[in-house]
């Protein structure tokens, strides 16, 4: 049967391994077991395990699920999957403010303002609308920022966030965002 075979028809490659992680961190299934076994293998650690550690014996299920190729179970109570809710929330967050930062030459005050959707007064809203409208509107700016012009981009992009993107509020609103955020307010 392998002889109808050409010579150059691909070799089967096996599967690649299902990606796992632990600690949030990728981990192969080999790096797995070892870690569980170098677990088991720390006195301490085998001590508050017996002693019913629930955080340790849950790295041991997870590590183990891992070793043998399957994806460890997933969160087990309330508290649990609020935690990932707000981990989650909070890598988007940080991940927003990467993006504005290296996108944009946005200031830290800006960016923190941008993020945390600080409310802006509905002049300052029709203000951005108005000038976002101007600027499609103006061939010479449109060319500019086709052309990958950065101020273009820069002027765009803030008009762009004020337009769409920030709350509308009222004085009182933006003074209770201020005093909520007034730690960073100092910088």
């Amino acid at each position: 049967m392998t002889e109808n075979v050409p010579a150059s028809a691909p070799q089967e490659q096996p599967a690649p391994q299902p990606i796992a992680y632990w600690r949030g961190q990728p981990i192969s299934p080999e790096a797995a077991a070892a870690e569980r076994a170098k677990l088991i293998g720390d006195e301490a650690y085998t001590k508050a395990l017996l002693a019913g550690d629930q955080t340790k014996s849950k790295e041991l299920a997870d590590l183990w699920q891992i070793a043998k190729g399957r994806a460890p179970a997933g969160p087990s109570t309330v508290a649990d999957i609020e935690k990932q809710t707000v981990d989650r929330v909070e890598l988007a967050r940080l991940t927003h403010a990467a993006a504005l930062r290296s996108s944009a030459e946005f200031s830290d005050r800006a960016v923190e303002q941008i993020v945390g959707l600080r409310p802006i007064p509905q002049a300052e809203r029709e203000i951005a609308q108005q000038r976002l409208a101007a600027m499609q509107r103006d061939e010479a700016f449109v060319k500019r920022y086709l052309a990958g012009d950065r101020q273009a981009a820069l002027e765009y992009k803030a008009a762009a966030i004020c337009a769409r993107g920030m709350p509308v509020g009222s004085l009182e609103d933006i003074r209770r965002w201020e005093a909520a955020h007034s730690s960073s307010a100092q910088r």
